[in-house]
């Protein structure tokens, strides 16, 4: 005798009733608009990935320029990946989080293996000392440049948009004018609105 199967009860986690598996027809101008039944779906995310900001580490993690501190003595910047691109993340010496892709444009040296210079807040290939600005991903220093010559205007190294919020740094890894006007990541916030990541709220942030 066979076993009766339970009615079926699984639901797409993305679907219900009122919100309909996407059809191609409902995909317009970048957002999902109407799916098929009448229903709506995540109208507010975009369809390109790339097009959001993601939380990729803690602000109190990223290695800060330390005055003074070059070659082995200054710190090595933070490795993360982002959707399939190797970045790394670091402090200037203003104190702003810099991030930019974990490749030198001289000979493709992983940025991470390098440091961060003390006396210019730099990211600084461990290869052939080159030195990248995190903000606009220019090379800035070549060590064996010789005199009378230029830096070659095409050597830089992608720079993400960085957004730092409660204690989170975000990066955008799309393009890098959308950011100027996307919308911030969103608050955890009290009832009274206050952030959770403000000491007054009361709550403690743990890592896992």
């Amino acid at each position: 005798s066979s076993i009766p199967r339970p009615p079926h009860t699984i639901q797409c986690a993305m679907a219900s009733a009122s919100e309909p598996l996407l059809a191609e027809s409902a995909r317009a101008g970048g957002e999902v608009k109407e799916a098929t039944g009448g229903g709506t779906m995540h109208s507010h995310l975009p369809l390109d990935v790339r097009s959001q900001w993601y939380a990729v580490a803690f602000g109190e993690d990223v290695p800060k320029t330390l005055p003074g501190r070059v070659g082995a003595k200054a710190p090595a910047p933070m490795s993360v990946s982002l959707l399939g691109d190797p970045l790394v993340l670091w402090r200037d010496a203003r104190g702003e989080v810099r991030c930019v892709a974990d490749k030198c444009p001289h000979r493709s040296a992983p940025l991470s293996l390098g440091k961060v210079n003390g006396n210019t807040g730099h990211v600084e290939c461990i290869y052939h000392g080159w030195q990248i600005d995190g903000c606009s991903g220019k090379v800035v220093e070549i060590p064996a440049l010789q005199d009378g010559k230029n830096i070659p205007s095409n050597a830089r190294a992608r720079a993400y948009p960085v957004l730092e919020q409660d204690g989170v740094v975000y990066v955008w890894p799309g393009q890098a004018e959308d950011a100027a006007t996307a919308e911030r990541p969103p608050r955890d916030l009290t009832d009274a609105g206050e952030p959770l990541a403000a000491a007054a709220s009361g709550f403690v942030l743990q890592k896992m």
